[in-house]
């Protein structure tokens, strides 16, 4: 049975539906085995290792991926006739890949060919698979699928004046003790630090001024501090679990409430001063109470109205839309230095991006920016995000069960992380804010799976598809281990310090710059791809010979430009 006859032709299969089309009753059958089977000729052309050095880009028609194929032939190199990329996700015609060391495809005649491939503007952003074909002199065909690029939309918002605009990165590393913090000795210029405060710092005091401390000490280190906002579990009086029935209780008990604005004023009185400092507001709170919306089939899941909220403050409505708002309020009124980001969860729908179909995903990001904009996201400057709680190699018996998930990298299966991306790019687009990804797990495959040592591919992800995450909307990194047990950055072997260190620095220059046969006033040039796989694109810089002013032009992620000489003869 051909797929072609299925209409099902270079698409990635996921499950065979057998229906009973007569319309009568019919007999049970069985089917004993059942697999798929290769219908090229064992003559054509074979693919090896297909890659795409992004994994997420803008429909801008300028914006470019670099796509690479490894191709053999039974009968040697020579017979392979074309390897075209069918573009027609993208926008796009079909797009020839080259083996000739001028699109991005390494050395000459090596059997890799590569090109870069653009979106055209108004492409709809979504998830899609790209379609190689090789064909050999004699018309033998094979094809192969790249791993899910996810087509951008316009992230929402802007990023803040007080922050910065480029890609940052931060951890959760943090030390009082002189000569003791691991941020600063890494010698990493880290931008971020993030540490937690629970109800508990509110009646204990935690030394005293801690939120003042961390904020004081931090902004002399030279980074901006990130306070995570922990206080909904601990607050009293009312329930102790974390679940969004609790909360909701709480929430429903005046002193609760008070006690609540009480605490995340003193927090921000603390956190006043000259420099930025971010509130990253109670992770998981908006998620639970979302998801309860439609665990409990309410006919309007995306609002916070549902929920009564003993606020009683004039201008506020008595439920958990004025509750959301007047704690932004309160810490916009109190530090005006502050920013502040309540926490959007990927699950809060009841549907994860990674289970769904690719089409549902921006409806479930969506939705949470409904809720949360209804409950104060529309006041704050950002929203947080995250991946996981746990690294996915964590076995701990207790912090860990059940296990997470491991990602596929290559985005090749779900879960992957390409849905995570197109999930918070929808979010940033409707929700209008750009985003913080924060507590992404910290092991790597180096480790031996013991007591903050789990290994975890997803800091590695991070580090090599930075442009990606920037691009969907996401300003910053930061990194730590989300339970006592967790591999932490400073117990990761050096993983993330080295990567960071790496993340800020600038790349090498590149090498083999060459300069073809002039055709009229046009020049061919090309030089030999630099191999960083954060690298966001190239600059070419001319001068006419005997002096004058340089120009410098933006020439993108492809290692071949053509140069229009300046002045005739030159």
């Amino acid at each position: 049975m051909s797929l072609t006859d299925l209409g099902a032709a270079n698409q990635s299969v996921t499950g065979l539906v057998w229906q009973d089309t007569s319309g009568g009753s019919q007999p049970t059958f069985y089917i004993d085995d059942i697999a798929f089977s290769d219908n090229a000729d064992p003559n054509g052309p074979v693919f090896g290792a297909v890659s795409l050095q992004r994994s997420a880009v803008l429909a801008d028609g300028a914006s470019g991926v670099v796509v690479k194929a490894a191709v053999s032939d039974p009968q040697g190199q020579a017979d392979i006739a074309s390897v075209t990329l069918d573009g027609t996700p993208l926008g796009r015609g079909e797009i020839a890949l080259q083996d000739d060391g001028r699109h991005n495809d390494g050395p000459a005649n090596d059997g890799v060919f590569g090109a870069v491939v653009t979106v055209a503007p108004g492409t709809s952003s979504g998830e899609v698979r790209l379609t190689l074909t090789a064909r050999d002199q004699a018309n033998h065909t094979s094809t192969a699928l790249t791993g899910a690029l996810v087509i951008l939309d316009t992230p929402g918002g802007t990023v803040p004046a007080a922050l910065p605009t480029g890609p940052a990165w931060g951890t959760n590393q943090w030390s009082e003790t002189v000569g003791a913090d691991w941020q600063v000795n890494s010698g990493v210029p880290w931008q971020y630090v993030y540490q937690y405060i629970t109800y508990d710092w509110y009646v204990n005091g935690w030394g005293g001024n801690f939120v003042g401390r961390f904020a004081e000490q931090t902004w002399d280190k030279g980074y901006i501090p990130v306070i995570s906002v922990y206080l909904m579990l601990g607050l009293t009086p009312g329930c102790t679990d974390e679940s969004a029935a609790c909360y909701a209780a709480k929430l429903q008990n005046a002193t609760a409430v008070n006690n609540y604005l009480a605490a995340i004023a003193a927090a921000a009185n603390q956190a006043k001063g000259s420099q930025p400092v971010i509130f990253q507001l109670e992770p998981d709170f908006y998620g639970f109470m979302q998801q309860k919306n439609y665990s409990d089939g309410q006919p309007q899941p995306d609002s916070p109205a549902n929920y009564p909220v003993a606020l009683n403050i004039a201008g506020y409505p008595n439920d958990l839309r004025g509750f959301g708002r007047r704690v932004v309020d309160v810490i916009h009124q109190t530090a005006p230095n502050a920013l502040v980001a309540p926490h959007a969860s990927m699950w809060a729908t009841d549907g994860d991006p990674n289970s769904v179909p690719a089409a549902e995903v921006a409806g479930l990001a969506q939705s949470t920016a409904t809720f949360m904009g209804a409950m104060g996201g529309a006041q704050a400057d950002l929203y947080f995000v995250e991946w996981s709680d746990r690294d996915s190699g964590c076995n701990h018996p207790t912090e860990c069960n059940p296990p997470r998930p491991w990602w596929d990298t290559a985005n090749l299966t779900l879960p992957r992380p390409s849905r995570a991306v197109l999930w918070a790019n929808a979010l940033s687009a409707a929700g209008g804010k750009r985003l913080i990804l924060w507590q992404v797990p910290s092991g790597n495959m180096s480790l031996d799976n013991t007591e903050q040592h789990y290994q975890d591919n997803r800091p590695a992800y991070a580090f090599s598809h930075v442009r990606d995450l920037v691009d969907a909307g996401i300003l910053a990194v930061l990194f730590g281990g989300g339970a006592s047990h967790s591999t932490q950055p400073n117990t990761d072997g050096g993983f993330i310090q080295a990567q960071g260190g790496i993340a800020y620095a600038s790349p090498a220059a590149p090498t083999g710059l060459t300069a073809g046969l002039a055709s009229g006033p046009i020049v061919p040039l090309w030089w030999t791809e630099n191999s960083e796989p954060d690298l966001w694109g190239y600059r070419l810089s001319y001068q006419p010979l005997g002096g004058g002013a340089v120009t410098t032009v933006d020439v993108g992620i492809g290692n071949t430009a053509s140069l229009l000489l300046p002045t005739a003869g030159q």
